[in-house]
């Protein structure tokens, strides 16, 4: 694993480079990039008000590439990337390439452990309680 900060530019970009071979294009190039994704991971993060003791081993997946008009008929190259918040940061859990078509949906985003998911349901099925006894 390999943790996201500006110390390790070189190392993210190296494995970017790896990655991704010659393609640039729809690809995640630049450790700015990866540290983008950090930063949306964690706005993500706060808008569902999970406590920071329990953020730990969240995971972030994201791919390259966005969308691209129905006139692009062939498959192109995209990167995509785990990330794994860990209590010291966000660290790169996995980094790959992979080919999508053009009607091809890519998405990011969160994904909790059991625990974490038990967590907010709860928390959910509290606010509706409350929420109900306020209508009674």
């Amino acid at each position: 694993m390999l943790k996201i900060s500006h110390e390790n530019t070189d190392k993210i970009n190296l494995a970017l480079k790896k990655t991704n071979q010659s393609a640039t294009t729809h690809t995640y190039t630049q450790y700015y990039e990866i540290s983008s994704l950090v930063d949306e991971a964690e706005r993500e993060l706060n808008n569902i008000d999970l406590p920071k003791s329990r953020q730990t081993l969240v995971k972030y997946v994201a791919t390259s590439g966005g969308s691209v008009s129905n006139s692009y008929k062939f498959q192109r190259k995209i990167t995509k990337i785990t990330l794994l918040k860990r209590k010291a940061g966000w660290y790169i859990l996995s980094l790959d390439s992979a080919f999508v078509y053009p009607n091809c949906t890519v998405r990011s985003g969160l994904h909790y452990t059991q625990a974490q998911i038990d967590f907010l349901c709860e928390r959910f099925r509290d606010m509706l309680r409350v929420q109900r006894s306020k209508l009674l």
